[in-house]
């Protein structure tokens, strides 16, 4: 089953990035007056942390369906019934 906050908070970072990715390019290329230059900086400030919340969404969600791995002690590892003795 998939992790439900993972999936919320990696669809919300990509919607968020791919808002404030908008605004920052929509003037140079699509035509709009170019933004202030304190709000393109804080749409570029926006856009990396949404990516961060993206990745860690998905990070998130393929990390849900593992199980842990056991914890296995050096010492338990080794094995000493072998004829050439212990190492």
């Amino acid at each position: 089953m998939a992790d439900i906050k993972g999936l919320f908070v990696g669809t919300l970072g990509l919607a968020i990035a791919v808002a404030s990715g908008w605004y920052v390019v929509r003037g140079p290329f699509f035509g709009y007056p170019i933004p202030p230059a304190e709000y393109m900086l804080a749409a570029c400030g926006v856009f990396i942390l949404a990516v961060y919340g993206f990745a860690w969404g998905l990070d998130s969600i393929y990390h849900a369906d593992r199980t842990e791995r056991p914890n296995i002690d050096e010492e338990q590892n080794q094995t000493m019934d072998m004829p050439f003795g212990p190492r």
